[in-house]
């Protein structure tokens, strides 16, 4: 016994002794050539069995693969303001927000994401050792207070939450929602009760916030949101265990908190579209698969449909971070649910089989209770068999014209209408440039002087030309004499920080504009002469650069 303590002792005093070298060492290296020091950081990933996402049963132990790696970190937290600067009219806007999300994500790209995370793992990349101010600039606590104190009519419910989760059950302590948030009693319930504080859309009273989300939703072509999370030291937790129906990037600002993230528990859990109930912790025993403590400077990427929770671990410093959600309902499923009532329309106008009456007698052979009655007196030798041949024709007649349906699928006109959707979703453009330094405004009372300008797309997906169904069936009305065939452009520069405050915006326009406009969103993100828009006469050429500049569709060179 007495030898076995002296050899744990040579060892701990060998152990020492090299990491004292190795400290002097790495000291020595870093005072002599910093600028050149690699700045290596951890990234962990967890993968979800394909089994157990498609609803099949596994052994706990092959629900998940988990995996990490050390990649050389080269972006500095300066970059992140500097890219969000220089967001100015020569840039492409599409290749401006994939920089950003470049920097966001580093060491990863957001190709690399998109390809081989986005809807498929859980990862998180740990970037605290080497930068813990890597998101410096987003939100602070300070922030949080000085929003408080002087936003007025801030509401409960809709600008802010107040959560507590304890004893295994989520609380919510607002107020009447209709009541102007009290800065005292919010403070007062965070630091006596330990109440989260969820602050709603902070982007609406934050610049910096609301540049770096058009910058997603730039990239994504998707409308994204934001929430910040601030929580007391010591163990506090606000919500329960529970999935939503976004993809979420969590980034942490301030203090440490302990997250833990669940395999799915059935197949239609993962990638979910509408946020979950809240879990109890007997449920979700075994299926814990990632542990994780997240500190300043590191990000969080947790698929929709995922179930986790998480918990302040610091007893001195409070816990603050902000979730950046994109992908919400914009699915297949989301698409399809455009496209098939349309097709549906098409294929009754243009064949009568969808007009004809469901047979005479179909709810005596049809429907749930008689499929199983009408399968057993077959089984059994109790019937001739009629209703069975009733239903297999019925059936049969259902399926082809389901697979008519099919044929008057308007993709096209159906993925228009996702853009719709994405346009009156997504933030004020004008948010994008928010921070840039060669930012430009222009009055809409302010006379302009289009002679000899140029004119360009404001950013890439602020707006969109969409042309008439051609398979949609005329009326007679629409095919008049003297009737003139327009097109629409769906644009999204009306838009203000609040969210849906105005309506879709669309600006109709005669089908003579049509290659004009297709040379102005074609040529971007060049500018272009107003006086060589083609096919237009100059009174005409300045008619359609006046309206999109009055819609701010455009901006003048």
């Amino acid at each position: 016994m007495k030898r076995k303590e002296n050899t744990s002792s040579l060892k701990n005093k060998l152990k020492k002794l090299k990491n004292n070298n190795t400290g002097s060492s790495n000291s020595s290296s870093s005072s002599g050539s910093s600028s050149t020091e690699k700045k290596n950081v951890k990234i962990q990933w967890c993968e979800f069995h394909n089994d157990q996402i498609n609803g099949q049963e596994n052994q706990q132990e092959e629900l998940y693969q988990k995996k990490e790696e050390i990649r050389e970190l080269t972006t500095k937290p300066e970059d992140c303001k500097t890219i969000l600067q220089n967001s100015n009219e020569k840039k492409d806007s599409e290749q401006q927000s994939k920089e950003f999300l470049n920097w966001f994500l580093a060491p990863l790209t957001v190709d690399e994401f998109v390809s081989n995370f986005l809807e498929k793992k859980v990862v998180v990349i740990k970037r605290h050792d080497i930068f813990p101010n890597y998101y410096k600039d987003w939100y602070s606590l300070k922030e949080i207070q000085n929003c408080l104190e002087t936003t007025k009519g801030l509401k409960y419910s809709y600008d802010l939450d107040l959560a507590l989760y304890l004893n295994n059950k989520r609380f919510t302590l607002n107020p009447n929602k209709d009541e102007n948030v009290d800065p005292d009693l919010v403070w007062s319930l965070f630091d006596k009760q330990k109440c989260s504080v969820r602050m709603l859309r902070p982007q609406e009273h934050s610049d910096f916030l609301l540049s770096a989300l058009c910058h997603f939703e730039e990239y994504f072509g998707q409308g994204a949101g934001l929430n910040a999370y601030l929580t007391p030291k010591g163990g506090s937790q606000g919500f329960a265990p529970h999935y939503d129906d976004i993809e979420a990037l969590l980034v942490q600002l301030e203090g440490k908190k302990h997250w833990r993230i669940y395999a799915p528990l059935d197949g239609a859990q993962f990638l979910n579209r509408f946020s979950s109930k809240n879990f109890t912790q007997e449920e979700l025993e075994g299926y814990q698969v990632f542990d994780i403590i997240l500190e300043p400077g590191d990000l969080l990427y947790i698929c929709k449909g995922v179930i986790h929770q998480a918990v302040t671990t610091s007893e001195d410093e409070h816990s603050l971070h902000v979730t950046v959600s994109i992908s919400h309902q914009t699915s297949w499923q989301n698409y399809l649910e455009k496209a098939l009532p349309m097709a549906l329309e098409l294929a009754t106008n243009e064949n009568v089989a969808f007009r004809k009456a469901l047979p005479i007698g179909y709810s005596e052979y049809m429907g749930t209770y008689n499929a199983e009655r009408v399968m057993a007196e077959v089984e059994n030798g109790v019937s001739s068999g009629e209703d069975a041949v009733r239903r297999e024709q019925f059936i049969e007649t259902c399926t082809q014209l389901m697979t008519e349906v099919i044929q008057y699928m308007p993709i096209d006109e159906a993925a228009d209408e996702m853009v719709k959707q994405f346009l009156y979703d997504r933030h004020v453009v004008e948010g994008f440039s928010s921070l840039s330094k060669e930012k430009k405004e222009i009055k809409e009372d302010e006379a302009v002087d289009l002679t000899n300008k140029k004119i360009r797309l404001v950013t890439k997906k602020a707006a969109r030309v969409m042309l008439s169904n051609p398979k949609k069936q005329q009326t007679t009305e629409d095919n008049e004499e003297g009737d003139e065939e327009t097109f629409v452009i769906c644009y999204a520069t009306r838009n203000t920080r609040i969210y849906h405050e105005v309506e879709l915006q669309e600006l109709e326009l005669d089908m003579i504009f049509l290659p004009a406009v297709e040379y102005i969103f074609e040529s971007y993100p060049s500018f272009v002469n107003i006086s060589e828009l083609p096919s237009l006469s100059n009174e005409e050429q300045q008619s359609l650069a006046q309206q999109l500049i009055q819609e701010k569709i455009v901006i003048l060179s």
